[in-house]
């Protein structure tokens, strides 16, 4: 999700801007084909994280890694959020508004008319160096440094996920950027540039850094202190089944927008909402019990997305934010209601296909 965020975000902004895409709809676009994509096209680290919280005793198709793994996988059909979430991107890049909101139909409306890319008044997390291309004198840019750089740092990611089971994302972007340098020092751009540029790249992503530090200790704090484990036992067998996957939305909703992580929520989630499905099982009578608990599944593992994506103090949503160029309140703001839409549209389904099929 981070990843997918930070390249789509610093590689398609200057296309946007030329297209005077508005700084809004882009962060928007940007953070909901991050972790979306990421819980359903999941070629990645979550099966394999997730698959570790979901060991429910007594449940055979939950039993071993390769089960539980096999039940992520299987789940994906019901990622009603996620799907949704995608969706509502696609429909606003062909220009398609009716859902994405006031602030977002606002700003298409003003960057038609006025071509200014920003609300007025707001603060823009990258600095004034990043909002404009510097070219020094005499040195003509290919498409191949740009290129280059992006296949060598996707590759090393992939193929270290895929050798050792975690994606070495900091060598990926290591060797990213020294490709970069050499291929501009090979072509006969000056060392000073060179070093000069470096340091421009550095200066836009301070604040934001901070914001992001700031944001990882609340959530630790939030995540020590346990608020997610008292809201999760308030649960009980005594509810309608058919509540239970919308209720388990709401309470991860609420825990990943509090600290900030979905990952964080999963772990604090995962471990009681599925014992508490299959419990629910056994004493209602769930005539589909595999149906059931994987709608519980993707309810705690979309919710989680979507309180995620909305938080202000979300690692996403923050470098949605910089790596577009966008104000991060005007951010949260303007994409809260397509994202809402598309988390109560998935709670609607995910209650009728509990209580018709389960």
């Amino acid at each position: 999700g981070t990843m997918s965020t930070t390249l789509v975000g610093t590689t398609v902004r200057p296309m946007a801007d030329d297209a005077k895409v508005s700084h809004e709809e882009m962060s928007y676009i940007v953070d909901s084909t991050a972790s979306p994509i990421a819980s359903i096209l999941a070629f990645n680290a979550w099966p394999a994280y997730v698959q570790a919280l979901i060991f429910v005793p007594g449940v055979s198709f939950l039993a071993t890694e390769s089960d539980r793994i096999k039940f992520f996988f299987s789940s994906i059909p019901f990622s009603f959020y996620s799907i949704l979430a995608v969706t509502g991107t696609l429909l606003l890049s062909m220009n398609f508004t009716l859902f994405s909101g006031k602030r977002i139909r606002q700003a298409h409306q003003r960057t038609a008319q006025t071509g200014q890319l920003d609300a007025p008044g707001a603060k823009p997390l990258s600095a004034k160096e990043l909002q404009d291309t510097q070219i020094p004198k005499g040195y003509k840019p290919n498409a191949l440094e740009f290129i280059l750089p992006l296949i060598s740092l996707i590759t090393i990611a992939v193929m270290t996920f895929l050798y050792t089971g975690s994606p070495e994302v900091n060598w990926a972007f290591a060797v990213a950027l020294l490709m970069s340098a050499f291929i501009a020092l090979a072509k006969g751009m000056s060392l000073d540039d060179v070093i000069e540029g470096f340091g421009t790249g550095l200066k836009g992503v301070v604040l934001a850094s901070v914001i992001l530090l700031l944001a990882v200790i609340i959530g630790s704090i939030s995540k020590q202190v346990g608020g997610g484990l008292y809201l999760v036992s308030l649960l009980n067998e005594q509810l309608p089944f058919w509540l239970l996957p919308v209720i388990l939305q709401l309470i991860t909703v609420i825990i990943a927008f509090s600290t900030g992580t979905s990952w964080g929520t999963y772990a604090i989630a995962f471990p009681l909402a599925m014992p508490l499905a299959w419990a629910m099982c056994q004493s209602q009578d769930v005539m589909n019990p595999h149906l059931f608990m994987t709608v519980c599944f993707v309810a705690v593992l979309n919710g989680s997305v979507y309180g995620d994506q909305c938080s202000p103090i979300s690692d996403t949503t923050i470098l949605s934010a910089m790596t577009t160029g966008c104000d991060l309140m005007d951010h949260v703001k303007s994409q809260l209601v397509p994202a809402s839409f598309a988390a109560f549209i998935a709670a609607i389904l995910w209650t009728c296909v509990v209580y018709f099929f389960a």
